[in-house]
């Protein structure tokens, strides 16, 4: 990728040295003290490993040691040590932070929410098993994270609204900016390369025009980096600077501002689904002829099930299936075709006779066969990133000790990504069929294996401004303590708006819904078996721009998914936050309390869409008409109490109370009528013991936690379970109840199906986490630093389904926690519903109302688009619900205990002089990933891995501003653990599949090897 900032790039190198710019006058006088602001950390206080002060507490810039929440502070110099360039690099050295890669629930496919546009630009994180949020010096953030702007991090643990206001429970990850300095001028440049093709330049300058009067500063990153897997890339421009300004001792003014983009390939942690060992290894062991048949549009036979051919690709007479073969160019209709598969099917043998089993879907665990290093998305699976930020502040102290501050913060991030859903493909398959299509031409490939998908573009775009008033006063009331108290008012206003598309056949010829499969672009590659390379789907940019389906030509483009649903929405959200909060020092300073009071009141506008597209039959979002909209306000008050008691010296005893509100998803819809879910709630509390020892060059803290959040929201299976049900009961209800002479008008009927059938795709839960955490951190010599962590921690899901999806329905939930089965089946096989079984204002009594106005409604014998009669879909649907209900109330992904060491030592005399030598450990236990018939909970993998750091300075001569050279190098996974990550056992572990190819998973992640990476630094 091309660089887009030129000219700063030549700065970086050729910036330090020029002559340095003349001061534009002398310094103000000895007695003109510059007052510092309450709001402000400054990070070039902190030392080592070690900060000293903090606003992730009580937005007064606080002492650690005086900071009830718990808080872990990474300074320069640890983010120098270890060599970061990601924030993900950051949490593998936290107390319990962890990347969210969607494993947290039994249904998740996605690796993470940077994969897609679902989270936009900031990375998701979890801590203490709960997500987290993102700030940008204590703004939410919506901007990728990068730490070339970046002075330190502060990780805030468990609910705080206090400080954070409307955000996850699970705490808060801020990122400090690095802002001009008044205090030096000072400059560096840094080249890194090594493994993976990595190459990244960074620059970074600060100048003081005017001493302690203005100052400027700017950095930049350009990045081209490989990755270990094919077609893998992180390619990145950014550029950021800043502006301080002190018109006079008591005001501060700073302006700051960023402008990027990047593009990365999308690879996702695991291999491609895999449909074809079962019919590969008996053609192995038979020959082709003996797998391969002429497609029909029938069903596979028993036996040719028995061979791996398990299922045809639709009904060739209502399903088209346009499909791309990228080899010759060939464009055909697949429908009707034979389609191979694997051994999660009972009804599938192995050559040897060995039965398959039905499990979930698999992921292809072979690297003899194909290699970890293989990226089935290919080259076509990328993400766009474009983003811009500023913030301006001004801070002022109006009388002595009361201080002032305004700030103005405004972000815009756009997301656009290309990928084939990991949940579906692109799939691994066999093509057992001689001809291409069904009555097509004789098939050049039968007998070979392909990869198969369809393509999805996903577009995002949020932008978010935030105006924010704070003012803080302090004073000394004798005995009585000593006392400090804020407040804070801010208004802010974000969009989101994400609509995705399929690659597809536009005018939507062969389906009503323009997405439905039936008007999507298949695109089809087959394989060379001894060539991984060719492991990969077609790139979707090599699709023609018409293709003839069926003996007509039809243009081929992004086709906009349907209205509403995750996949086409725009919201707003407007908040109105006000804090006060207080600290006191008592007792000359051995007890420190803090309390908080915080409203937040949201407002939340989803948006309609307008009329479908005559053409292509989409629809767009509708930000005109406020008449399409819905509006949801709601209300929460939050509260922190906190008390440090340092009782002996070096010895403080502390215990804080917090509570939160979430930040609501604005994608999900929920039952009654599809509309956006309201925050969700938290409250936590931590319990524990800090220690000061040897002059404060070791901190430690030991604590007890207990979090509850309550209302967030997961998308689960819910489509499936109820969505799809309620639009196929309707459906059948309305061939026997709508028209003339029955008892419903067409315009009737829409009122109740609209009502009735809402785009849920979404259910809420309640969560639970608590454990413990056992942090350190020292200085334990001028040259020898040191942080060490370990964290115990138990997480569960609770109460799925039951806030929005029970009172719906009208079910009723049994002692045991169920929902209760309304349904029987009796002698005769048929299924009979029971009303007394259902509350009366449910949705299923108003079917049973629906029942009663025909003979030929009745639930017992309507039958639905599925084949099955309305009875059993009630029956399937509290069955299905109650599996998901017990499936999910787990800790699926969860890794109990975690610890973390790393050290550093730099050697200042002898033969060793400008040498430092460093490294961390990292563990974490195995993680939760099935369940056996039993009941019982299956682990997974335990993570290990070592990390190395060396780093060599080399003096200057002071011609060069005094400054110097250093050579570092990192080396992450030092003994290269390899291998894979179980996640979710595609049925129990016994399930071990054959030709001694271990046990079948639904999905693994896949172990970084090791990596090696050097960086130059020039610094003065």
């Amino acid at each position: 990728m091309k660089p887009h900032f030129s000219l700063p790039w030549l700065a970086s190198f050729l910036g330090p040295f020029v002559p340095p710019a003349l001061a534009a006058s002398a310094p103000p006088p000895a007695n003109d003290v510059v007052v510092l602001s309450p709001f402000t950390v400054d990070t070039t206080l902190d030392r080592g490993y070690q900060a000293t002060n903090t606003l992730s507490g009580t937005r007064i810039n606080t002492s650690l040691r005086d900071t009830a929440s718990s808080v872990s502070v990474f300074t320069p110099e640890f983010l120098r040590d270890i060599g970061l360039s990601d924030i993900i690099e950051i949490i593998r050295y936290s107390v319990s932070a962890s990347q969210h890669l969607g494993d947290n629930i039994s249904s998740g496919a996605e690796p993470d929410n940077m994969f897609n546009a679902q989270g936009g630009g900031a990375r998701k994180i979890t801590i203490r098993g709960l997500d987290s949020s993102q700030a940008l010096d204590y703004f939410k953030s919506i901007t990728p994270d990068d730490s070339y702007r970046i002075g330190r991090y502060d990780f805030s643990r468990g609910p705080n609204s206090i400080l954070f206001g409307i955000s996850d429970v699970g705490g808060l990850i801020n990122q400090t900016s690095k802002v001009a300095e008044f205090s030096r001028n000072s400059g560096s440049a840094k080249y890194s390369f090594g493994s993976n093709g990595r190459n990244r330049s960074e620059f970074d300058l600060n100048q003081k025009v005017r001493d302690k009067v203005l100052a400027v500063s700017l950095a930049g990153v350009h990045q081209e980096n490989g990755g270990w897997r094919m077609d893998d890339y992180q390619d990145k421009d950014r550029l950021f600077g800043s502006v301080s300004f002190r018109p006079h001792r008591k005001v501060l003014l700073r302006a700051m501002g960023e402008k990027g983009h990047e593009r990365r390939a999308n690879v996702a942690p695991f291999t491609a689904v895999e449909e074809v060992l079962a019919w590969l290894d008996n053609r192995n062991a038979r020959g082709v002829g003996a797998v391969t048949f002429a497609p029909t549009n029938a069903n596979p036979t028993a036996a040719m099930i028995a061979l791996g051919v398990v299922a045809r690709n639709g009904n060739a007479t209502n399903t088209t299936r346009a499909t791309i073969v990228e080899n010759t160019g060939l464009i055909f209709d697949s429908a009707g075709t034979y389609l191979s598969g694997t051994y999660n099917n009972a009804a599938v043998r192995a050559p040897d006779g060995t039965v398959g089993r039905t499990a979930d879907r698999l992921r292809i665990n072979d690297p003899s066969f194909f290699p970890y290093e293989v990226n089935d998305g290919g080259p076509g699976q990328y993400r766009d990133d474009d983003f811009h930020n500023y913030t301006y502040t001004a801070e002022w102290e109006a009388v002595d000790n009361l201080f002032l501050s305004y700030g103005h913060n405004f972000q815009v991030a756009e997301v656009n990504a290309h990928f084939t859903p990991p949940a579906q493909g692109p799939i691994l398959r066999g093509d057992p069929n001689t001809a291409m299509g069904v009555n097509g031409p004789a098939n050049p490939f039968a007998g070979q294996l392909f990869m198969e998908g369809y393509w999805n573009r996903d577009w995002r775009k949020d932008t978010r401004r935030e105006d924010r008033l704070s003012f803080t006063y302090k004073f000394d009331a004798g005995k009585f303590g000593s006392h400090s108290i804020g407040g804070l008012g801010s208004r802010s206003r974000e969009r989101g708006t994400r609509v995705g598309a399929w690659l597809g056949l536009k005018g939507h010829p062969f389906n009503a819904n323009p997405v439905n499969a039936n008007n999507r672009i298949h695109v089809r590659t087959y394989i060379d078996e001894n060539n991984p390379a060719t492991f990969r789907a077609m790139d979707w940019r090599d699709a023609p721009s018409s293709i003839n389906v069926r003996g007509q030509n039809y243009d081929v483009g992004w086709i906009d998914n349907v209205a509403g649903g995750s996949g086409n929405f725009g919201a707003d959200l407007e908040t109105i936050t006000g804090l006060v909060v207080a600290q006191s020092r008592f007792f000359d300073g051995k007890f420190v309390a803090s309390v908080g009071y915080r409203e937040d009141e949201a407002t939340i506008t989803t948006y309609g869409h307008t009329a479908p597209d005559p053409f292509l039959g989409t629809q767009k979002v509708d930000f005109t008409d406020r008449s399409r909209a819905t509006i949801q306000k709601s209300k929460g008050v939050t509260r922190t109490y906190g008390g440090v008691y340092h009782a002996f010296k070096g010895v403080s005893l502390i215990a804080n109370y917090s509570s939160s509100i979430g930040l609501p998803d604005l994608q999900r819809f929920l039952v009654p009528n599809g509309t956006t879910p309201l925050p969700s709630t938290g409250e936590g509390n931590d319990l524990g013991i800090a220690f000061e020892l040897f002059d404060g060059r070791i901190t430690a803290r030991a604590l007890r936690f207990e979090t509850n959040s309550e209302g967030s929201v997961l998308q689960f299976n819910t489509p499936a379970i109820f969505r799809n049900r309620n639009i196929s009961v309707m459906d059948a209800f309305a061939t026997v109840l709508v028209g003339t002479g029955r008892p419903y008008s067409a315009a009737e009927w829409a009122t109740l199906y609209t009502g009735l059938t809402p785009p849920v795709n979404g259910s809420t839960f309640d969560g639970i986490s608590e454990g413990y955490e056992f942090s350190v951190t020292a200085n334990i010599t001028p040259n020898w630093r040191l942080t060490l962590n370990y964290s115990k921690t138990d997480r569960t899901v609770t109460d799925v389904f039951m806030r929005e999806i029970v009172p719906w329905y009208g079910l009723k939930v049994g002692e045991d926690g169920l929902i209760s089965q309304g349904v029987t089946q009796n002698a005769n096989g048929m299924y009979v519903v029971n009303p007394s079984a259902f509350e009366s204002e449910g949705v299923i009594a108003q079917w049973i109302g629906f029942a009663a106005r025909s003979p030929n409604a009745a639930l017992a014998t309507l039958t639905t688009s599925t084949g099955t009669s309305v009875a059993q879909e009630i029956f399937n649907m509290v069955r299905d619900a109650n599996e998901q209900k017990l499936l999910e109330e787990q800790s699926w992904g969860l890794r109990p205990d975690r610890f973390n060491l790393f050290t550093a030592y730099d050697f200042t005399q002898g033969r060793l002089k400008g040498f430092t030598v460093g490294g961390g450990y990292r563990f974490e236990s195995a993680n939760i990933i099935g369940m056996e018939n039993a009941g019982e909970l299956v682990t997974g993998k335990a993570l290990r891995a070592a990390d190395l750091m060396l780093r060599y300075r080399l003096p200057l001569p002071k011609v060069w501003r005094n400054g110097h050279f250093t050579l570092q190098m990192n080396v992450l996974n030092l003994f290269d653990e390899d291998g894979i990550v179980p996640k979710f056992l595609a049925d129990t572990n016994d399930f071990v599949l054959p030709e001694g190819r271990g046990v079948a998973y639904k999905r693994f992640d896949l172990i970084e090897p090791r990596s090696v990476r050097f960086t130059l630094t020039y610094q003065y």
